[in-house]
């Protein structure tokens, strides 16, 4: 009889079915006031909704990608691209062109963030080895106080959403699967897409990705794909 370790993938993780039903369980409960009926009435709730509208205006004139904030304080401008990048408005815009409420389709994607937010630090974290931790720090990262208060409190979606992308851009980068310009297109993809959520905390959670990619052993022989991917 062997005496190695049983590295059997499916008895080191946890299986990606249950996991994932147990995440969506954790968005519906946190969701709840929403599915009751309840809409998002944060400090920030209502540039989304007119950026929605004004994006699915756009859309419907063919300009795919306007000249984004020039009117902005009557066209004196603003930082406000800032903190309210375009992806939330082409989500946000989507729904308006499906006939639903604008409302009701910011508050579904909140919870679509909120959702692929835990799946992708589970998926990471499950790659990396965590075992059932993977799981436990995925519904921590969901439904942890800032990220509830960001939600219902402030309504900050561009900032809840940019909470999706950090483990993607990590587990894009770890993960031994790929080949080098696979791994370079994905940390481009999911870099530019946390840059398009909200650019303050793409400059925090950026910083922590910098320590990570000089640091990590995991990484070791992957910088050059990753750093053309980020560059």
């Amino acid at each position: 009889m062997s005496d190695l370790p049983n590295t059997d993938d499916s008895k080191m993780n946890p299986r990606w079915g249950p996991s994932v039903f147990v995440l969506a369980l954790v968005t519906l409960i946190a969701g709840l006031p929403l599915l009751l009926g309840r809409v998002l009435g944060g400090h920030d709730l209502v540039v989304y909704l007119i950026n929605a509208q004004q994006t699915a205006e756009n859309l419907r004139t063919g300009a795919i990608f306007p000249a984004w904030g020039g009117g902005f304080n009557a066209g004196f401008g603003a930082p406000s691209l800032l903190f309210f990048p375009p992806l939330t408005s082409y989500l946000h815009a989507v729904p308006i062109f499906l006939g639903i409420p604008v409302i009701l389709g910011v508050s579904f994607w909140s919870l679509a963030g909120l959702f692929f937010s835990g799946l992708a630090i589970f998926g990471w974290l499950r790659s990396a080895g965590f075992g059932q931790g993977a799981l436990q720090a995925a519904v921590v990262y969901m439904v942890s106080s800032y990220r509830l208060v960001d939600l219902y409190h402030r309504s900050a979606l561009a900032e809840h959403w940019a909470f999706v992308w950090p483990p993607l851009i990590i587990w894009a980068a770890t993960s031994g699967r790929h080949h080098p310009t696979i791994r370079s297109a994905l940390t481009a993809f999911f870099v530019a897409m946390l840059l398009l959520s909200n650019i303050p905390l793409a400059v925090f959670f950026g910083l922590g990705l910098v320590i990570w990619f000089l640091m990590s052993e995991e990484i070791h022989g992957k910088r050059m794909a990753l750093l053309g991917g980020g560059i």
